[in-house]
């Protein structure tokens, strides 16, 4: 998985505790992006399975959620948010978000993200984005990309993993708790 798929990936989830209901048709106000302090209280615990295509590349990413887990990727949307700058989200429709990103990611480049968020948000959603990378330390990361990523919950987490846990395409595992602190 590259950076700036494991980046983009990184903020899909994030969505998923900052999007706590969909828009009304009369929320058309462009706003700062900001996940609010109680986010994903109405999201379902679980296991949650985020399918990221990018140039062709499926990866699947697993997240297992509960309440404090929750609260942890509400925290990590904060703090990516925060490396961003000239961002806005807009209501495109009764079940989905517009929204633009210009962000500095420090060694993995600025990215400069436009795209739409959509579905119920609360057990599945869908977005579909183009980002373009300049100045990363890994000049494979540069350029314009299309990317997609389809998020759904699944029921409950399997046996093998505990609440806050991710497990990447490469069947690496961490605690959302160390990517806050890493972020």
């Amino acid at each position: 998985m590259s950076a700036q798929a494991r980046i983009f990936g990184l903020a899909a989830l994030a969505a998923l505790a900052a999007c706590q209901r969909p828009p009304t048709p009369a929320t058309s106000v462009t706003t700062p992006i900001s996940p609010p302090a109680a986010a994903a209280s109405g999201k379902a615990s679980g296991l949650w399975v985020e399918r990221v295509t990018e140039r062709g590349r499926v990866s699947v990413t697993r997240l297992c959620l509960d309440a404090a887990a929750a609260q942890q990727l509400a925290a990590l949307g904060g703090r990516l948010s925060g490396r961003c700058h000239d961002q806005s989200v807009t209501a495109s429709d009764a079940s989905g978000w517009r929204f633009k990103s210009r962000c500095d990611m420090g060694a993995w480049g600025k990215v400069a993200t436009d795209g739409v968020a959509q579905g119920d948000f609360a057990r599945d959603y869908h977005v579909d984005a183009l980002a373009e990378t300049s100045g990363a330390a890994e000049t494979a990361a540069d350029g314009r990309r299309h990317v997609k990523a389809d998020i759904r919950w699944q029921g409950a987490c399997p046996k093998d993993m505990q609440a806050g846990e991710v497990v990447w395409p490469d069947g690496r595992r961490s605690r959302l708790s160390q990517l806050g602190a890493a972020s």
